[in-house]
């Protein structure tokens, strides 16, 4: 599907209206899906929240800086060491929301290291697929103490958190047991709640919960085997176990596809009715791409076309009323259902 499919959005005038930062109409293009895909991400909020409401954090932790310099663990080649975040267990059918993502918001990392100022690299890979989602260096002044502003979701269920290089002489120990974050709901992985009642950290979501399971691990490379435990090797992060409607857009693309397209165009139309720039689509042109947009806001959101009293339902809440969530997903609270009380006088 193309933009310039829609009637009106032809493509000579894409570039007649980027602006001097913007410059060509590829610069434009970047701008329009950037500020369409906020707007879509608040329309799908809004649309599906008339049925639900989505609990968009649901855990949120520090794993803090009480490094410990004296235990130290010597880098053995072919090995990668830091954390395995979790929100699943490996090849389980299970998965405590089809919503929820993982958000790091910033790294902390210390080592032993015998240069001045070491430099790592900060590798954060799908556990399941080994493919690399993100990867960043850091380079250390004077210190081996790293802290790292990463602001990323990742979908991944499961995700390791690697910091390696050449410049770590030892890793230093990170104990993370007084966390109670390495089970999935006490004794025997029952699906009771994550983590355990009266604990550090005490989870209140009944059935498997909404949270994720945090482990340190030193994973080798050549046997693909991951060996788990309450060291993280001196890697720290701050995180969060949200959950978001994007992973049903992003696994049903064909569904929103044609909602997609409209809100492009009624994006990409806003630009050229308010674009500095003088030509015949700015000036001419212009009531004919207000008229243009209104059409488009009509089929995308609903409403009535004034001069043909054509009624459009809406792309946008056809095709998300036609989907029905899982009433007892833990990312979902559903609205107050409605009440009828007759009074007999």
């Amino acid at each position: 599907m193309y933009i310039s499919q829609l009637p009106g959005m032809d493509a000579e005038w894409f570039d007649t209206i980027a602006d001097s930062e913007q410059v060509t109409a590829a610069g434009l293009w970047d701008d329009v899906q950037e500020t369409a895909a906020a707007t879509f991400k608040d329309d799908i909020i809004s649309e599906f929240g008339k049925r639900y409401q989505v609990r968009q954090i649901t855990q949120s932790v520090d794993l803090g800086r009480k490094f410990d310099a004296v235990n130290l663990t010597a880098p053995v080649a072919g090995t990668n060491y830091g954390l395995l975040i979790q929100t699943t267990l490996p090849d389980s059918q299970c998965s405590c929301s089809n919503l929820q993502k993982l958000y790091i918001q910033s790294l902390t990392f210390e080592c032993d290291s015998n240069v001045a100022n070491p430099t790592v690299t900060i590798t954060f890979m799908n556990a399941d697929t080994l493919a690399v989602e993100y990867t960043t260096t850091a380079t250390g002044t004077g210190s081996s103490l790293f802290d790292v502003i990463i602001e990323r979701e990742f979908s991944a269920r499961r995700l390791y958190v690697f910091v390696s290089g050449a410049d770590i002489n030892n890793y230093e120990t990170l104990d993370l047991s007084n966390f109670f974050l390495q089970n999935f709901g006490g004794i025997n992985n029952s699906w009771s709640q994550w983590g355990s009642w009266g604990s550090f950290l005490s989870f209140g979501f009944g059935g498997c919960g909404c949270q994720a399971m945090v482990q340190g691990v030193s994973y080798d490379v050549a046997t693909n085997t991951a060996n788990t435990g309450s060291n993280s090797y001196g890697v720290s992060v701050v995180l969060s176990t949200r959950c978001s409607f994007d992973q049903i857009i992003c696994g049903n693309k064909q569904h929103f596809a044609s909602m997609w397209q409209h809100c492009l165009a009624i994006e990409l139309l806003n630009y050229r009715i308010n674009s500095s720039r003088l030509n015949k689509w700015t000036t001419i042109t212009k009531d004919q791409a207000i008229s243009l947009q209104t059409l488009m806001t009509q089929k995308y959101r609903g409403g009535i076309q004034e001069k043909t009293m054509l009624e459009y339902p809406g792309k946008l809440q056809s095709g998300v009323t036609s989907i029905a969530l899982n009433d007892t997903d833990c990312c979902l609270r559903n609205n107050d259902r409605y009440q009828w009380k007759e009074i007999r006088l």
